[in-house]
Parts: C-alpha cells; structure tokens; sequence
C-alpha cells in the first residue's frame, strides 16, 4: 500500500483543486479527506446444473464429460472518500466505487478512480457552514 499512497493523495489535491478547492495546512483547512481501501477475497463458483455424457465427433473422436463448475478466485476491491467538516470533524459526503478484479493494484486505475469519486463531490459539500 505505500507504493500507492502517494499517487493516491496527488490524484485528490488535482481533483479538488479543479474543483476550486485551494490545498492548505491542516491546521487551517476547511475539509479533511480521507481515503480508504478495502480488499475483500471471494470465490465464484459457477454450477451448470448439468453433466453431458460421453459422446462421439463426427470423424470417429472421443468427447469427454464436462463436470459442470467452474471456481474463480478474486478480489472486490471498495475505494472510498469520506470528506469531513475540519472544524466539527462531521462527515459531509461520502464517494466510493468497487471493482472485482485480481492482481496488484494498477496506479493509474486508482488515480482514476479517485478523481471520478471526486468528481461526483457536490458544490455543497466543499462548502462549510458558519
């Protein structure tokens, strides 16, 4: 994960800030941002609810039985931003996608992702009241 934690927090600054949201210190910012990700294994099995007989091909050959299941193993995987009022530490909004998928996590797909979530972030919950 620290390969990706980086690139990760530059994909939300670009985002928010083609947003009009300005980066500043935590101290003095308005929203915090928080990114999570979760990977969750899974098994998909996949019964047909048939096994064929043996049967012949045409030119003389030999078809074997099928057993009829399939076994497939993955990941869902959940990215999710949760954008927090700084000053009363309330959640304001929330984005997230999920994917099945396998393997290492591509950089450029989540950097993708992060900024879809983010473009989703209405006006209204960049703007904290007073």
């Amino acid at each position: 994960m620290l390969r990706v934690a980086e690139p990760a927090r530059r994909a939300a600054v670009e985002a928010l800030t083609a947003k009009g949201l300005i980066k500043t210190d935590p101290d003095k910012a308005d929203l915090a941002i928080n990114l999570r990700g979760q990977f969750l294994p899974k098994v998909a099995v996949t019964q047909y609810g048939y096994v064929p007989g043996p049967g012949f091909a045409r030119r003389g050959g030999y078809v074997g039985a099928y057993a009829g299941v399939d076994v497939n193993n993955y990941e869902e995987r959940t990215l999710t931003v949760e954008v927090f009022d700084n000053h009363t530490k309330e959640l304001t909004w929330v984005g997230w996608s999920k994917r099945d998928t396998t393997g290492e996590v591509d950089v450029e797909k989540l950097q993708s992702s992060i900024r879809g979530i983010l473009s989703q972030l209405p006006a209204g919950a960049a703007a904290t009241p007073r």
